[in-house]
């Protein structure tokens, strides 16, 4: 018999693993995305920001509204819920962002 030991370690997924929404300047909407640790191992010191794929800093009208920053334990799930609210003068276009 044959076998690998390996380290346990926790691994992240997110339900949807893409967020695309859309609304008009002056809008408000709310997003769920579900994080979920499918590893061996709790996730520990989680800390969530929102930013552009680039790394860049959200306008200040994107933010994530749970705070679900902390510890994850194996197989447990954790809703954030995220908001965006741009102003009226808003212009039209596309925000490219990661979590």
């Amino acid at each position: 018999m044959d076998y690998t030991l390996t380290e346990a370690k926790p691994f992240l997924t997110s339900t949807p693993s893409f967020l695309e929404t859309g609304l008009a300047s002056g809008g408000s909407q709310i997003e769920s995305v579900i994080v979920q640790n499918n590893g061996l191992q709790e996730a520990q010191n989680l800390s969530f920001q929102l930013t552009n794929a680039n790394g860049d800093t959200v306008p200040n009208w994107a933010s994530i509204l749970t705070q679900a920053n902390g510890t994850l334990a194996v197989g447990d799930k954790r809703s954030i819920d995220l908001s965006f609210n741009p102003p009226e003068e808003q212009r039209t276009g596309c925000i490219n962002s990661s979590w």
